[in-house]
């Protein structure tokens, strides 16, 4: 069989030009949101939609995948299942946004308004969440293995059944959060601020919460192995019927 060369060449840049027609956004739905339209479903992958203003619309489970809304003011959006993986939402404004059960895996949210939003049972492994705002915030059952949330500001936020395991928690303010049942496995969360938050039989094995603040907090049948609490200010702490094998204090 003759080696056609000219059907091989045709072929491999078919082949590497995959990778961006995967992100390839249909321009029709580009266009409808930024006028402001909703479009659940919509195709919007990889498209610049940065500063706009799309309060109260309706992109549930739309196709965001590497989009940019750097600045965009999504509050009280819909935005339920949606596809944000790798999407760049910093400086954004997702208060009271539904995101319940969307993917935001290595999605970029620094620095935004996250007050009251729902991520219950949402995907957002290695998430940066650096200094975001997200008091009274839903993250129940939420998957946010190895996510940033440094300077984070989370106080009645409810965390409960979230999976926080390898996560960067240094300094977040936790005040009064709920954690229960929250898996905290080898966290970073030293200076943390967890004053009166509830533990009640979440996992910190392994955890480090050198100079926290964990007065008031409740930590009843909680795992604690091999967790280090040097430092942290345990006043009226409620270990009840905690694990601390191995526990440093």
């Amino acid at each position: 069989m003759r080696f056609n060369m000219k059907k091989f060449l045709l072929t491999l840049v078919c082949c590497l030009a995959l990778p961006a027609a995967a992100l390839a956004y249909n321009s029709y739905h580009v266009q409808l949101v930024e006028s402001g339209v909703s479009c659940p479903g919509g195709d919007l992958s990889g498209a610049d939609l940065s500063g706009l203003n799309l309060s109260g619309i309706d992109l549930s489970g739309a196709d965001l995948n590497g989009a940019r809304f750097a600045g965009t003011d999504f509050t009280g959006a819909k935005l339920q299942n949606a596809n944000l993986h790798r999407a760049v939402l910093k400086n954004c404004t997702l208060s009271k946004a539904n995101l319940k059960g969307a993917d935001l895996s290595y999605a970029n949210l620094n620095g935004s308004k996250l007050d009251k939003a729902n991520f219950g049972g949402a995907a957002l492994f290695r998430t940066s969440l650096r200094a975001c705002d997200m008091q009274y915030a839903n993250f129940a059952y939420a998957k946010l293995m190895e996510a940033t949330l440094d300077n984070a500001s989370a106080q009645k936020a409810d965390f409960s059944y979230a999976n926080l395991s390898y996560g960067w928690l240094y300094k977040t303010n936790l005040t009064d959060a709920v954690l229960t049942h929250a898996n905290l496995y080898n966290a970073k969360m030293n200076n943390a601020v967890l004053t009166g938050a509830d533990l009640t039989s979440a996992s910190l094995s392994r955890a480090s919460l050198q100079h926290a603040q964990l007065n008031g907090a409740r930590l009843d049948r909680a795992m604690l192995d091999d967790a280090d609490f040097s430092y942290a200010d345990l006043t009226l702490a409620d270990f009840g019927r905690a694990f601390k094998d191995n526990a440093k204090f």
